[in-house]
């Protein structure tokens, strides 16, 4: 873990980071992450694979084609064999005869979007929104912790957070998204299709006070990023 572009790849997931045993031994780490999750999903160590199979591709890419990819395509290309992965095991997939497929759409020509969302972690509760334009770019997003909350508390704060920075801001053509069951019809969205404003809201747990960024985003969040601005869509119930 001494290489630096490593360093940045690992950061850019999520959920995993190695050596969190503090011994440095890559393989005792493998071994202790286990199968822990249904068959439709990748577990911890598949990921923990992948990842390292994608840190060896942009090392070859790199010496033999002199080619350099942000990190977060890497993990951007660990999501999509999730994806894959999802498709091809998940009994609800095979269910359907005609699958629900759900993808984040940008907003208009001189409007922006309003992703928000709120999350719960060990009673704390932290606030997430993400501002796009119709490029599908990342404008403004924020991260709030509030402190012991209700889910529905910490989702309607997030909502007045988004609009607030976007009516500060002078935009005043917006569309809002959320996948809170406390929104109209017309503004909810599924919860795949809310990615971005969900990482956003985890982020806060580890920090103390309201935190804003303009134009550009933490490593740890460019995943879904990419997910979105790609174009990708994915099936009900996928995690990304």
């Amino acid at each position: 873990m001494g290489c630096n572009f490593a360093k940045e790849v690992w950061g850019c997931s999520s959920d995993i980071w190695p050596f969190t045993s503090q011994t440095g031994d890559l393989y005792r780490w493998l071994s202790s992450l286990g199968c822990s999750t249904p068959k439709s999903d990748l577990d911890l160590l598949s990921k923990a694979l992948l990842i390292c199979w994608q840190i060896w591709e942009a090392r070859n890419n790199m010496l033999f084609q002199g080619s350099k990819l942000h990190p977060a395509c890497y993990i951007h290309a660990v999501a999509n064999v999730g994806l894959d992965y999802w498709q091809l095991n998940s009994s609800v997939q095979k269910e359907k005869d005609i699958p629900m497929v759900i993808k984040w759409h940008p907003p208009p020509t001189c409007w922006i979007k309003i992703n928000f969302d709120g999350s719960l972690m060990n009673s704390q509760a932290s606030t997430g929104f993400v501002i796009r334009n119709c490029d599908g770019h990342v404008l403004l997003a924020g991260s709030n912790n509030i402190g012991e909350n209700s889910i529905n508390a910490v989702e309607s704060v997030a909502l007045r957070d988004g609009l607030v920075a976007a009516i500060e801001r002078g935009w005043d053509q917006i569309m809002v998204e959320g996948d809170s069951k406390l929104v109209i019809d017309s503004i909810h969205v599924f919860r795949e299709a809310n990615f971005k404003a969900d990482a956003v809201a985890k982020l806060d747990h580890g920090l103390s006070a309201q935190v804003c960024w303009e134009l550009v985003l933490p490593l740890s969040v460019c995943s879904p990023f990419y997910f979105d601005i790609f174009g990708h869509s994915c099936p009900r119930g996928f995690v990304l």
